[in-house]
C-alpha cells in the first residue's frame, strides 16, 4: 500500500517540462483548481488507510449498480457509440 501511495503522489506531482507546466497551469486556472485544493488532495492521499480502500470498494459497487456514465467527446462519436450499442445509451449535452 505504501508503494501505491508513493506512486499516486508521484503521478500528481510528476516532473514536467516548461511547456507542459504552462499547459497544466492553464487547465487548473480554467477549472478553478487552487493550490490549497491540490494540497488537500495530497494530504488525503498520504493519509489513506486500508479501511479507505474497503469503503471505496463498497462505493464502486454502488456506482456500478446505480451510477451514471459521463463521456466527453464529439457529437458524432457519441452518436456512433449509441448506434453501435443500439438505442440512446448516451445523451448528448453541449457544454461549450
Amino acid at each position: 500500500m505504501t508503494r501505491s501511495i508513493i506512486g499516486a503522489i508521484g503521478d500528481m506531482d510528476a516532473y514536467q517540462l516548461p511547456d507542459a507546466k504552462g499547459y497544466t497551469s492553464l487547465l487548473r486556472w480554467l477549472v478553478g483548481e487552487t493550490d490549497a485544493e491540490r494540497q488537500q488532495k495530497r494530504n488525503e492521499v498520504l493519509s489513506t488507510t486500508v479501511n479507505d480502500f474497503r469503503q471505496f470498494g463498497h462505493f464502486l459497487k454502488r456506482v456500478n449498480e446505480h451510477g451514471i456514465v459521463g463521456v466527453i467527446g464529439s457529437a458524432e462519436a457519441i452518436e456512433a457509440a449509441n448506434k453501435e450499442r443500439g438505442g440512446n445509451w448516451l445523451k448528448i449535452q453541449k457544454v461549450l
